[in-house]
């Protein structure tokens, strides 16, 4: 505490020097170099500490820089994969949802995926008509590649 009140004292008594200096001479080019004079010793003054720092010290910093950042960088490839998988069961519902009502059938759809991320399975709960379920069920494995043996109707 006391190094950082030498240092905050150094720089504003360089700074009220440097004000006083200039304020004794008029304006003209002797004046403009001492501008440039007093701006040098303000910025020597200020970067001095930074000549006391041991930058050896630095690579212990580092090292767990890298293991967090590993482990950052797992939790948010995780975060966006289950962020993916919801948002293409939730398109894929919305999807299978629109071409039901199209077609006059109200039905709640559940998606579920593979490994990969890839719709595999339906299922689908509501009244249907035989008729209905038959055409939105070639609809599902036409378009969606979900065969008839992976949809699961519920009435």
């Amino acid at each position: 505490m006391e190094a950082l009140r030498q240092y905050i004292v150094s720089v504003v008594a360089g700074a009220c020097i440097c004000a006083i200096v200039l304020g004794l001479f008029p304006e003209s080019k002797a004046r403009t170099l001492l501008k440039m004079l007093c701006g040098m010793i303000l910025a020597l003054t200020v970067l001095h500490p930074v000549t006391k720092v041991d930058f050896g010290d630095l690579p212990f910093w580092e090292d767990g820089l890298s293991e967090q950042a590993s482990q950052t960088a797992a939790i948010g490839e995780a975060y966006m994969d289950t962020m993916r998988r919801q948002i293409i069961k939730e398109k894929t519902a919305a999807y299978i949802h629109d071409k039901a009502e199209a077609l006059g059938v109200s039905v709640t759809v559940e998606v579920g995926l593979d490994t990969e991320g890839i719709p595999v399975q339906v299922r689908l709960t509501g009244p249907y008509s035989p008729y209905h379920r038959a055409m939105l069920s070639e609809y599902i494995c036409s378009t969606l590649g979900i065969s008839k043996e992976n949809q699961v109707w519920i009435s």
